[in-house]
């Protein structure tokens, strides 16, 4: 009897897992996040290539259209690197960790159930919650085919994902060429 019930509890809890989607997390894309125009446009606009097979990943953030950072990753050596545009010649730190994944965090969030978008409320989403003491960041993927929408702080709009494209051709290996000279990259102080 009790094996009959551990099989029972087993099949229901595998059905249930099974219904629970997963964040999008395609190995080959390029997506932007910001609000476009509007009285409440977002300033920063930040862009990722990834191509997660060739452990190749790249942020660029743009202020008002000017490129202001870069973030870099090559998995391959582990090594990464943070271009700042601020001054001339651009400063550039050497870091050992990739802050140049956009949806790596996002895999790690727990699933929070369907919603509609804030931004364009016809579109039904799944939800993944990132839950602290004072806030919650709310990131948002449509039910239909899993594109990444957006991401809310405490139920309001902070960040539009557009241009979600997958697939080899949208992240060519020159986009991933650091646009320093390595040897200028100094560990962060």
């Amino acid at each position: 009897m009790i094996i009959k019930i551990l099989l029972l509890f087993t099949l229901i809890q595998n059905i249930h897992l099974r219904d629970i989607p997963t964040p999008p997390n395609p190995n080959q894309f390029t997506i932007r996040a910001g609000k476009p125009g509007g009285p409440s446009s977002q300033i920063e606009v930040t862009t990722n290539y990834v191509d997660r097979f060739a452990q190749l990943f790249r942020i660029d953030v743009t202020n008002l259209g000017r490129l202001t950072e870069q973030s870099f990753y090559y998995g391959e050596s582990k090594t990464g690197y943070y271009v700042y545009y601020d001054k001339n010649p651009p400063r550039c730190e050497k870091i050992n960790h990739n802050d140049a994944d956009m949806l790596a965090d996002w895999q790690k969030l727990p699933y929070a159930g369907k919603t509609r978008s804030v931004y364009n409320p016809k579109i039904e989403c799944n939800m993944w919650n990132q839950t602290d003491q004072s806030y919650t960041w709310s990131y948002l993927a449509s039910v239909k085919d899993n594109t990444p929408i957006e991401i809310l702080d405490n139920s309001i709009l902070i960040s539009i994902f557009t241009n979600y494209t997958i697939g080899p051709a949208v992240v060519p290996k020159s986009v991933f060429k650091l646009p320093v000279p390595e040897k200028s990259c100094k560990p962060p102080k």
